[in-house]
């Protein structure tokens, strides 16, 4: 899956098309004066690095879980200062 309708969706799947990582979308809606940005996420079906790295260290789960989230974290606020920069650059 992979839309691009801008400005308003873009989305797409992460790896293999057919059985992605994970799938992200995201969308913008202007209301009055402002704007809406929503976010999804969808894990799997395929299986990513960190799920691998999981399975093979059990022990260090709960530790490669919390460093992926914090990456996630990281990059998800880089993504939404990104989009803000430009929509309000489109003005």
């Amino acid at each position: 899956m992979r839309v691009y309708d801008p400005p308003h969706v873009f989305a797409w799947n992460v790896g293999d098309p057919d059985l992605p990582i994970a799938q992200w979308r995201f969308e913008i809606e202007a209301i009055g004066g402002h704007a809406r940005l929503r976010h999804a996420m969808v894990i799997g079906p395929g299986i990513g690095g960190t799920a691998r790295d999981m399975q093979d260290n059990p022990d260090e789960a709960n530790v490669i879980l919390r460093r992926r989230r914090g990456q996630l974290q990281e990059n998800m606020e880089l993504t939404i200062r990104g989009i803000k920069t430009d929509a309000e650059s489109a003005d």
